[in-house]
């Protein structure tokens, strides 16, 4: 009878105790629905080093990385069905009109995307009456290209005309077939195009700063359930700081993960890096754009400040320490 009371004293004391709990939830991770866009992309690449790593399962978490629409990722922030999204351009246009939604860490501040075009287009006035691919209207793959044709001397609206096509391997293989005359995609979709005799007519994310990728979630999340937030961006730091400073360490994960040739990796690694957030921060510069694009054809959108648009001090608590 003794040792049954001890046993059932000890059980209380461990299941009642915070610390005890927690490492006993902590053997089941929890399940996290991550949106993202374009797995292949390296921009979501820190998303994955997490996961292969063991950062997240260290944080008590198992992710379920989730193909889907940035929008639709967005959009289920605010219900609920989605706990982060990582296309953050998306996050911040809907809380630049007032969504409940906000960026709590950022990946790429800038892109790597290039135009690619057929062999027969050599300069940029060739691209005038052409057909160019984009993702979809409103995507950081169609604000990079409409920036970089104005810096090229071209109206995007008047001198070319762009149709969204999907993910970028939907846009490499819609140029391949030769049905566009040229595509917005990502550096290592241009280094297959490249052998398959198409070539590059300018690198786009030079022109204008964006955020791009990260996390963004719900302000609710923020707010309510703040340590697991503080847990998942603790996760993605490590990742970040791995993808800044163990280059061997993530070279056949990337490669892996983006299906590059080996020969391709340090290309397409110090090209991200240029625009890599090593340390997961972003300033109002890096919203602005997105903002300004959401906010241009609203109907009377509500008051919103770019700072508003993200939510750095779960980022900073995590780097205090």
């Amino acid at each position: 009878m003794i040792h049954k009371n001890i046993f059932l004293a000890v059980t209380i004391a461990f299941f009642l105790n915070p610390c005890c709990a927690f490492l006993a939830s902590a053997q089941v991770p929890k399940k996290l629905v991550i949106g993202i866009s374009n797995p292949d992309n390296v921009t979501f690449f820190p998303l994955f080093i997490a996961k292969e790593f063991g950062y997240f399962k260290h944080e008590g978490f198992d992710p379920q990385l989730i193909v889907m629409n940035s929008d639709l990722a967005v959009k289920g922030l605010v219900t609920g069905d989605v706990d982060y999204a990582a296309s953050t351009a998306t996050v911040a246009k809907a809380a630049a009109l007032g969504f409940p939604v906000k960026i709590v860490i950022s990946f790429f501040n800038g892109t790597d995307f290039n135009i690619v075009t057929g062999p027969e287009i050599r300069t940029a006035k060739d691209l005038k009456g052409k057909i160019i691919a984009v993702s979809r209207f409103g995507s950081a793959a169609d604000f990079d290209l409409r920036v970089a044709l104005r810096h090229l001397g071209l109206d995007p609206a008047q001198d070319v005309k762009i149709i969204p096509v999907g993910s970028g391997p939907n846009r490499l293989m819609t140029l391949l077939s030769r049905r566009v005359d040229a595509a917005i995609i990502n550096v290592g979709e241009s280094l297959r195009a490249q052998e398959q005799g198409m070539k590059v007519l300018i690198s786009t994310g030079k022109f204008n700063k964006q955020t791009l990728t990260g996390l963004g979630t719900s302000t609710n999340k923020i707010v309510n359930n703040g340590e697991e937030v503080k847990r998942v961006v603790k996760a993605l730091h490590r990742a970040l700081a791995d993808f800044k400073g163990s280059k061997e360490k993530i070279r056949p994960l990337l490669i892996k993960h983006t299906k590059i040739k080996p020969d391709h990796f340090d290309f397409v690694y110090q090209k991200n890096l240029e625009v890599l957030s090593a340390d997961g921060s972003l300033t109002e510069e890096d919203v602005t754009a997105s903002y300004d694009e959401a906010r241009k054809g609203a109907v009377n959108p509500p008051p919103v400040r770019l700072s508003d648009l993200y939510d750095l001090s779960i980022l900073r608590e995590v780097q205090a320490k």
